[in-house]
């Protein structure tokens, strides 16, 4: 007895990644920034940061793109990011615009004044030292 079998085997060919999230194209200097990317792919990739600004960072395990821009990044920013399978990559370019804080934190209160070494209260302080060792030296004149 033979048993034959036959089997109809369709190969599909690997599909490109695809980025399924939009990134947020607007931030505010002071404010922190956040992208959480989002790909689908019908098998491994990898995320990679090509072009992004320096106050940017790029967690490639996590696809979290974060950071807080200051007054200096104030303005536009482009940003590439690539998902890489085992065939293909497919980029993700745009441009992040930094609009100025209308209302920025205040800023840091300013460092206390200096105290002398002594402990004492500054320059006050100092002068109190110098009046008690003319007196020290008074009485040691005293008493001889």
């Amino acid at each position: 007895v033979v048993d034959s079998f036959y089997f109809n085997l369709q190969v599909l060919p690997n599909q490109a990644p695809v980025f399924a999230s939009v990134a947020p194209t607007t931030a505010m200097e002071a404010t922190a920034y956040q992208y959480q990317v989002i790909i689908t792919d019908d098998g491994d990739s990898t995320l990679a940061a090509v072009t992004i600004p320096a106050w940017l960072t790029f967690n490639a395990n996590t696809g979290m793109l974060s950071g807080t821009p200051a007054a200096a990044h104030v303005g536009d920013h482009d940003v590439t990011l690539r998902v890489t399978d085992e065939l293909q990559s497919v980029d993700q370019v745009f441009s992040i615009a930094v609009a100025s804080n209308p209302n920025p934190p205040p800023p840091p209160p300013p460092p206390p004044p200096p105290t002398s070494s002594g402990g004492g209260g500054g320059s006050m302080g100092i002068l109190l030292m110098f009046l008690a060792a003319i007196r020290v030296r008074r009485r040691m004149v005293a008493t001889r």
